[in-house]
């Protein structure tokens, strides 16, 4: 039998990524790999390039210009280890448990 997870120790996070949407579930009581520390701005504009979302579109929703946005992800790009969305998208779903939900 698999081990309880108390409900507080559970972060669910619902991600677009083309026509599917998924729910990306991370268990704070186990550690992520490596020491990737992203700051509270990167991981929300990290979220919002796999939910699809353009630059431009990215600082329209945060009351930024394309250009901070792009500074944005090549710090999230670096510090990942990646080098495109699709890149990103798969170490991210790799760093979390990945359950697939059919987007109707």
């Amino acid at each position: 039998m698999a081990p309880r997870i108390p409900p507080q120790d559970l972060n669910a996070y619902v991600v677009r990524l083309g026509k599917k949407s998924y729910v990306l579930l991370r268990y704070s009581g186990v550690p992520e790999e490596g020491p990737v520390r992203l700051t509270p701005a990167e991981r929300r504009v990290a979220l919002a390039l796999l939910q699809g979302l353009s630059n431009r579109e990215i600082g329209d929703l945060r009351g930024s210009s394309p250009r901070t946005v792009a500074n944005q992800i090549a710090s999230i790009y670096r510090k990942m280890g990646v080098r495109s969305r699709a890149e990103l998208a798969s170490r991210w779903s790799r760093r979390l448990s990945l359950a697939a939900v059919d987007h109707e």
